[in-house]
Parts: structure tokens; sequence; C-alpha cells
């Protein structure tokens, strides 16, 4: 028995979410134009933060994450559907970087030693340094525009995700705010399902108050009541028993989950 927790029970909750929306996809009416939208990124950042053994990466990429990814990619050969994940109130700086690139007169030693993805300490370069990507979108998108496509520098997806399914990404003035919308290169470098993927999402904003309201019902399907709390300890404790484990509990503990007259 091995016990998942933590920042990797966050990653193989994506991948179990992947699956089930690929399930769900597949389940539609065939001629419907489908878009299989999640909360977050497509890029598993929990695993560049973490040296896990290369099994464990293995088992949620390479039999997690890309296997539904592919089933979705199946269905586009046939059919417009579109894979995307939507990221509200985005941190990044990938764009950003790119100004600082091109603002830089130094060579790759200096760049080396004075920079990182979030500052350098050199000028011109230093100009950059207060910007997040949302900055330079707020400014130049429309209420339902969207910028260029840009491919991330993700080590996570550039290293362990096959070619057809590197992430890609752009934003979209949301009306109330500059959203981040990732897409794998299949999408990105399909016009009818990137335009796809760009009206949905716009549409889902427009009907969700400026957030995909899809995304926000998920979230309240998602909440956990006090019975399945219920539910979900007696499962555990009947599964607990059966192996012969304790399922013993503090009173104090006990106490908290008991109603008192």
């Amino acid at each position: 028995m091995f016990l998942i927790s933590g920042a990797l029970l966050g990653l193989v909750r994506t991948v179990k979410e992947l699956e089930t929306l690929a399930k769900t996809v597949e389940e539609c009416p065939p001629g419907l134009p489908v878009l299989g939208l999640v909360d977050g990124s497509l890029v598993l950042w929990g695993l560049s933060g973490h040296a896990y053994r290369p099994y464990v990466s293995d088992a949620i990429i390479n039999d997690g994450l890309l296997p539904a990814m592919k089933r979705l990619e199946k269905l586009a050969e046939t059919r417009p559907v579109a894979l995307a994940a939507y990221v509200s109130f985005p941190r990044s700086t990938e764009a950003v970087n790119a100004v600082r690139c091109s603002l830089c007169p130094h060579d790759n030693a200096v760049c080396t030693q004075s920079c990182n993805n979030r500052r350098s300490t050199q000028q011109p370069c230093d100009g950059a340094n207060e910007f997040l990507d949302r900055d330079i979108f707020q400014r130049l998108l429309e209420p339902g525009w969207r910028s260029p496509v840009y491919k991330t520098n993700s080590s996570v997806s550039r290293e362990s995700y096959d070619e057809a399914h590197k992430v890609y990404f752009f934003y979209v003035n949301a009306g109330e705010e500059i959203g981040r919308v990732e897409v794998p290169k299949w999408v990105a470098n399909n016009e009818t399902l990137l335009s796809l993927t760009h009206s949905l999402v716009w549409d889902q904003c427009q009907r969700g108050q400026g957030y995909p309201v899809a995304i926000s019902e998920s979230h309240e399907q998602a909440v956990v009541s006090a019975g399945d709390r219920r539910v979900f300890r007696r499962l555990l404790t009947d599964s607990l028993e059966r192996q012969g484990l304790s399922a013993a509990t503090s009173q104090k503990d006990r106490s908290k989950r008991s109603p008192w007259v």
C-alpha cells in the first residue's frame, strides 16, 4: 500500500480529471463541437519542484496524462474536439522574458550571472522586472480579444511531453481579467480548433461574469459535504479493519466529529 499526499496527490488528481474528461467527451454526440476545459494548467508544474523518482514521473505522465490527452487528440481526427486549460489571474512572465531578451545587449555569460526568469540586475533589462505577462496584455487586448499563441518554456513540457502534446498558450481578455489559456500543440496548430477554443472560452467567460461558468459550476459540485465526509470515514475505517489495521482515533478528534445536544 502506498500513501499519496501533498503535491503528488494534486498531480494524481489532475490526471484523473483528464481521464474523466476524455471519457465524458467520448460520450458526447459525434457531430457536436466540444471543448474539454480544465481548471489550471496543462503543465504538471509539481513535477519540476520535487525530486521524484523517475518511475513516479513516468507513471504520472506516460501512463496517465499523455494517454488521456491522446484519447482527445484521436477524437479530434474525426470531429471538432479541442482541449484547453484556463488559468485565472496568471502570474507567468514568459512573454515579459521575451521582451527582456529583446532589450538585452549583454552576452550569455553576463545574463547567466545576473538574470533569472523573474528579474535582472543589469540595465536596460531590469526595466521589465516588475511586470507580469497579464500587465502587457491588459493594455493590448480589448474584451474578447486574444494574444498570439506562444510555446511554453517549461522544462516539464519541453522534456517530458511528446511533440504533439507540448503546451502552447495565449492570453485572453475575459472582461474582468486577463486569463491564460493553455492548449496542446495539436490544438495550437489547427486553426479551426484554436478558433473553437478561443470562442468557447470567451463565451464561457461572458456567461460567468469574467470567469468560465463551466469551471465555476464544477467547483460547486466538487464541494465535499459533511455527509460525504462521514461516508468516506466509514469506508476508510471498514477498509482498514478488513486489512487488520487499526482505525483508532483520539477522543478529541472523535468529539469534534460528533454532534453535541
